[in-house]
């Protein structure tokens, strides 16, 4: 188990007129989303939810326990904030909340043909709006691999002519299955795909 997911946070906080700094899934893990950095919705107001963690409980490769801050342990404490994986197993964080009375959201969606004339417009848009405003460009896949059973955390790196999305999966998670499950994704996103793409989406 990937442990309590983001909708759980969010609909405790919410009575109170908080919010975590989650990302656009309620379905991913709380520790997988933020020790991995965490760059969500309320971002560019707030910052990365990785930058608002208090504490970790950490179970390290020693079978030692270990109550992790910024000044019992800053090294590790930095580490365990988006720096990569493998220091120890997370069992409990304190993280930040933040007033947020009121939130709208939606999606537009369009065609692959007008790729270009969206991204163009898009990104001279998105300059000028204000902080409160946070957008992003989600590819096809992206939203297809939220779906995906015992998903802790997914980042993506686009570069000219091509783009990396790496999925991390809880350990429980039986890893052909997962690969199953991330192959049919794409198979599942490929219609929405551009048709002119040079090379079709592969895994590894």
């Amino acid at each position: 188990e990937h442990g309590l997911p983001v909708a759980g946070v969010e609909f405790a906080a919410a009575p109170h007129g908080l919010a975590p700094l989650n990302g656009s899934s309620p379905a991913v893990g709380v520790a997988g989303y933020t020790l991995g950095g965490g760059v969500g919705l309320l971002a560019r107001r707030f910052g990365f939810a990785a930058d608002h963690v208090r504490s970790v409980d950490l179970v390290t490769a020693d079978g030692r326990l270990r109550h992790v801050t910024a000044g019992a342990d800053p090294d590790l404490f930095w580490a365990l904030r988006g720096a990569g994986a493998n220091f120890g197993v997370a069992t409990a964080l304190e993280i930040d909340l933040f007033p947020v009375a009121r939130l709208l959201g939606g999606e537009l969606c369009f065609p692959p043909e007008a790729c270009d004339e969206v991204l163009a417009t898009y990104a001279a848009w998105a300059g000028d709006v204000p902080e409160t405003m946070a957008s992003s460009v989600a590819l096809p896949l992206e939203k297809q691999f939220t779906t995906i059973s015992g998903l802790t955390s997914i980042n993506s790196t686009s570069t000219q002519g091509g783009t990396d999305i790496t999925l991390q999966f809880d350990l429980s998670r039986n890893i052909d299955a997962a690969a199953q499950d991330v192959q049919a994704m794409i198979g599942r996103a490929s219609r929405q795909l551009p048709s002119q793409m040079p090379a079709p989406p592969s895994y590894q």
